[in-house]
């Protein structure tokens, strides 16, 4: 898994969960592997062995986030928020997975359309950086861009503003 070969660690965890099909540690890592190799399905079936079947699991923010990933990967935008969410709010130290959190929970909301929130989370990834790119802020400028898009009047004119304040910000 550590190696990035999910394919062979989700083989070695297949033959062990045969035998303890309780294991979380094997739980775990097979729906680990099965969110990488995108095959989301079986994914969110080993996350819930994990949190449901297995004796003694020990839940981590880590596996609340990948959780997150694979409803975000079968389009379940509200589940992966509140897996995503979730992963935060129990992670104490891990300033990169908090951060991995914040961009997924924008990318769910601006999936489901919802780009208040999805402009609102990608505000707090950005902040959320140690250090910001022109790319990062082009995301946000583009969303902000593409919610003007459904706005009129004077909501329109302040998104707009908005994604042109941070151009400006790109600019200098």
């Amino acid at each position: 898994f550590l190696q990035g070969e999910f394919e062979n660690s989700l083989k070695i965890a297949g033959i062990g969960v045969q035998t303890f099909p309780k294991s979380p540690a094997l739980n775990r890592i097979s729906s680990f592997d099965l969110t990488n190799l995108k095959r989301y399905d079986e994914a969110l079936s080993y996350a819930d062995k994990l949190f449901n079947q297995s004796e003694n699991a020990k839940i981590t923010e880590s596996d609340y986030l990948y959780y997150g990933y694979a409803y975000l990967g079968k389009n379940d935008y509200d589940n992966a928020i509140a897996m995503f969410n979730k992963s935060i709010e129990l992670n104490n130290d891990n300033e990169q997975d908090k951060s991995d959190a914040l961009k997924n929970i924008a990318s769910a909301y601006e999936s489901k359309g919802d780009m208040v929130n999805a402009t609102a989370a990608y505000d707090k990834y950005l902040k959320s950086l140690k250090q910001l790119t022109a790319y990062d802020l082009g995301n946000l400028a583009g969303m902000y861009q593409k919610h003007a898009e459904t706005l009129t009047g004077t909501e329109k004119e302040e998104a707009l503003k908005k994604a042109d304040s941070i151009w400006g910000e790109i600019a200098e």
